[in-house]
């Protein structure tokens, strides 16, 4: 239930000849969801004796189904705020507390460079449009001549590593509730993509955020499409609901169920002979940093999962390494909130990502709530 296992059992012994079936009645409770929570059953087939191949207990299959339950609709929220939120501007910023929160935005940058949920500071960098990963093998490889068609020839000449953005405008709302709303509209110099970001102040003390991002025509097959944060050094700790243990993508993800995982941002790094995109965890309802208090920083989809990616090292430093000895970790986490993530393929020497994996251009929305680490 919403990744954390509250039941479990053994089947009868599988004695069932090959082609033939057998039904089983599990003796499960019907679970009971409370709002917005999942619940899945996962089956594991293990090895019963050993083999020249595998012991005892080795795993030979899973699968992983979505229990067909009755979730409560979402109620209204009370309001957890003790009063409403104070807004104070100025040419050079914005502030925006609570007794729960505190925000500051850059009114000519136009971006969110503070955020406090009580605890101490979060952010290095508010989200920034992030269309660039570190190019993979399967993109082409790095040193060599590629082919124009190829994704690393195509991304680095339309310039997705260094977008210039410009901020059109930033608008504040202070509603009769006592919320506060904060509107960013943005273009990029390159190719004119326009951004529109919207922090609504919730309730609750969290930060409800938007994405509106339009991708003209002349960008169709994209390598991602999302968000980078960049955290201060002391989130280390990873925790999330989503698809795991070890890295998947979107067309890289049948291996891997979906579960609530933990581990670090140090051990998100997969060594690569060349140094590339790594780490990413797809269909993601929640992902957690936080510190060694356990204070920090949850991330939650509003609508569609996502997929993240955390690691010490920006996408440039992985682009520029031809080996991972070359590379120097930061103490920042740099968080990958993405949409959109392109597929993977196989064209290090097969096909390219076929094109239900690609992402096209035209109107994309992306929403998520920033709320406090629990424990």
């Amino acid at each position: 239930l919403d990744g954390i296992v509250v039941q479990r059992g053994r089947l009868a012994r599988l004695e069932i000849p090959a082609g033939n079936s057998r039904d089983f009645t599990l003796p499960l409770r019907r679970p009971n969801p409370s709002v917005g929570q999942e619940c899945f059953i996962t089956f594991r087939f293990q090895s019963i004796r050993a083999t020249a191949f595998a012991p005892v207990g080795h795993e030979f299959a899973w699968e992983q189904l979505i229990w067909p339950v009755v979730v409560p609709k979402r109620q209204q929220v009370a309001s957890a705020l003790q009063s409403g939120y104070e807004l104070v501007k100025d040419h050079a910023s914005i502030h925006v507390e609570s007794d729960h929160l505190s925000a500051v935005f850059d009114a000519k940058a136009g971006s969110l460079t503070s955020l406090d949920f009580g605890a101490g500071e979060l952010l290095v960098a508010g989200p920034q449009l992030n269309l660039w990963r570190a190019c993979l093998d399967n993109d082409g490889i790095k040193g060599r001549l590629n082919p124009p068609a190829r994704g690393i020839v195509r991304w680095r000449d339309q310039q997705l590593n260094h977008l210039q953005v410009e901020t059109d405008s930033i608008n504040t709302r202070k509603h009769r509730t006592g919320l506060v709303t904060v509107t960013i509209r943005q273009h990029t110099r390159q190719h004119n993509i326009e951004h529109k970001q919207e922090y609504a102040f919730s309730a609750t003390g969290s930060l409800d955020v938007s994405h509106r991002i339009r991708i003209p025509a002349n960008l169709d097959d994209l390598p991602r499409i999302g968000m980078l944060l960049t955290l201060v050094p002391a989130l280390e700790q990873l925790c999330w609901f989503g698809r795991g243990p070890h890295e998947n993508y979107w067309d890289r993800k049948a291996g891997a169920a979906v579960g609530r995982y933990s581990s670090t941002v140090t051990d998100q790094y997969v060594p690569y002979i060349m140094p590339q995109e790594h780490g990413g965890k797809t269909d993601v309802r929640w992902v957690q940093l936080s510190g060694s208090d356990g204070t920090g920083l949850t991330v939650r989809s509003r609508n569609t999962p996502f997929q993240f990616g955390a690691s010490h090292y920006t996408a440039d430093d992985l682009f520029a390494a031809r080996h991972t000895v070359e590379l120097e970790s930061h103490a920042n986490v740099y968080l990958s909130l993405d949409l959109l993530h392109r597929g993977l393929g196989t064209a290090s020497c097969g096909p390219d990502t076929t094109p239900e994996y690609r992402i096209r251009a035209g109107l994309h929305h992306f929403t998520y709530t920033l709320a406090p680490a629990t424990r």
